[in-house]
């Protein structure tokens, strides 16, 4: 079996000819988030596995063929009932990440994960109503918030974990739960370079709002409440940036920290690492989407806390928070999600209205 994890030799970058086992070592050693890196693993050596049985040893021998038979593969498997829909869905997206990474170094032309036959060829995962896709309660949403606070203060009183990086959390949470903000608005999208997230000046604390990349491509303004505001505050505090250009939330992945630093910069340690980011007048990476996702993984982990059972997931905030507000005023949670109109709200919402509907039935029925 592939085993990702040897470190007996430094993974080879030889351009189109690099391996599919340094290809991957290059690009989990490249992930902001040791969560993410630790799943996706072991879900790329069981494609490395399967893709070297089929006389594939190179990144740049990796086809569209090949993507579109590895989706067939994972559709029959969904449909013999060894995996779920969705998890045939994420091992797919897993693989599709590698093969962007791979096509972002030119090891290729173009990401062959991502064609209309390979993706034709998926399981259909449902997402089309209130069971199939996660909202956090109101009650999930003020649990997590309230054990990211505690967490925080706990650290700051007792020094059992690093003071900044609770702090850091605390804000991060808050702001999934109470802005509506997409992840991909605050934190950085490795699939898009132009979602580098959130700086201190697209912080408007003054007019409590947030300045984002939003959805179609464009810069919006996000509603920034004060039960985030606050939170984001004592994260400011905290960090002490330089200058307004530095990110909320920045990235604490020490191999992406020195990546970001000159070559020339001798000397560089965990301790540091951020002086000479000050030092030297550079703003440091920001926190990647993946890396947003494990930090409210882990405080589901130490808290207990799911939805459904399921651990949080960061959009499960936002259809959430648009679901507690479109409960008692639609046009709110139009402009809170910053719809562009409200006939994108009613139909993102249609069980309420639905549900609505049956309790008229049962009152007149009555």
């Amino acid at each position: 079996m592939v085993d990702l994890a040897q470190n007996d030799a430094t993974p080879a970058d030889r351009g189109s000819e690099t391996t599919l086992q340094d290809a991957a070592r290059l690009y989990l050693g490249a992930q902001d988030s040791g969560v993410y890196a630790s799943n996706a693993t072991h879900i790329l050596e069981r494609w490395i596995g399967w893709a070297e049985d089929r006389g594939v040893r190179n990144i740049d021998e990796v086809s569209k063929r090949l993507l579109t038979n590895y989706a067939t593969r994972l559709r029959r498997r969904t449909e013999s009932n060894a995996i779920a829909a969705s998890t045939a869905q994420n091992y797919f997206d897993v693989v599709a990440g590698l093969l962007t990474y791979a096509a972002r170094r030119d090891w290729l032309q173009s990401n062959p994960a991502r064609t209309e036959a390979a993706e034709n060829e998926l399981p259909a995962v449902d997402d089309g109503g209130r069971t199939t896709q996660q909202f956090w309660s109101p009650a999930t949403r003020e649990e997590i918030v309230r054990w990211a606070d505690w967490r925080a203060e706990d650290a700051l009183d007792h020094d059992w974990m690093d003071g900044e990086a609770a702090v850091r959390d605390r804000a991060l949470v808050a702001i999934f739960a109470y802005s509506g903000v997409r992840g991909s608005e605050v934190v950085r999208d490795p699939r898009d370079d132009r979602r580098d997230g959130l700086n201190w000046d697209n912080v408007d604390f003054d007019g409590a709002k947030l300045e984002v990349y939003g959805k179609g491509m464009k810069t919006q303004h996000a509603p920034f409440p004060e039960r985030a505001r606050r939170f984001v505050r004592a994260h400011k505090r905290r960090q002490n940036p330089p200058d307004e250009s530095w990110p909320v939330f920045r990235t604490r992945h020490l191999p992406t920290l020195y990546g970001g630093l000159p070559d020339d910069v001798e000397g560089v340690t965990p301790a540091n690492v951020l002086d000479l980011y000050r030092e030297h007048e550079i703003t440091p990476p920001t926190l990647s989407t993946s890396g947003a996702r494990s930090i409210i993984e882990a405080l589901c982990e130490e808290s207990g806390i799911r939805e459904d059972g399921e651990k949080l997931r960061p959009h499960g905030a936002r259809r959430g928070l648009g679901d507690t507000l479109y409960r008692r005023n639609p046009e709110l949670a139009q402009q809170a999600l910053r719809h562009q109109s409200i006939d994108v709200t009613n139909e993102s919402y249609r069980h309420v209205q639905t549900g609505e509907v049956s309790e008229g039935i049962d009152d007149v029925l009555e």
